[in-house]
């Protein structure tokens, strides 16, 4: 049987700039996947704070087409941004990358070391992205090219 077509998931906000899902070579969204599950990991009321805030970020690209904060969105490496959030002591970060007018999410993670500014994201973690960004980039233009 033909593996079904990918498909996009879009964050849902409007403006000038849209947020969307990464999706992986084995189907996954991994980003939609890590703010799901911060509840087992943080709990209920602090996974819904952390939500919110990405939100609220996301929100602020879509609009604006920029975060102008470097403290809560700044280029990690190559293609790959961050959109970043401290809460209690952790720090959150989501990491993305630009297809044209769209903010790609490609996962999620809590940074090592508590203390703001200490040091650069792990390598793991922007090797991943950009792993991400690769399979993602690859199934969408497949898609598009398997629909003329």
């Amino acid at each position: 049987m033909a593996e079904p077509p990918p498909t996009k998931r879009r964050y849902p906000l409007d403006g000038v700039a849209s947020i969307e899902y990464a999706r992986d070579a084995k189907g996954r969204y991994l980003a939609e996947e890590w703010l799901s599950s911060l509840e087992k990991e943080i709990g209920k009321k602090e996974a819904s704070k952390v939500r919110a805030k990405f939100k609220a970020l996301f929100a602020q690209m879509a609009a604006n087409g920029e975060i102008p904060n470097d403290s809560r969105f700044s280029n990690e490496r190559g293609d790959i941004y961050g959109f970043k959030y401290e809460y209690k002591k952790r720090l959150y970060r989501i990491a993305c990358f630009q297809d044209g007018d769209v903010w790609v999410l490609t996962h999620g993670f809590v940074k090592p070391g508590a203390q703001k500014g200490k040091g650069k994201w792990p390598t793991t973690e922007l090797d991943r992205a950009d792993r991400i960004q690769k399979e993602h980039l690859d199934a969408f233009s497949k898609e598009e090219r398997d629909q003329k």
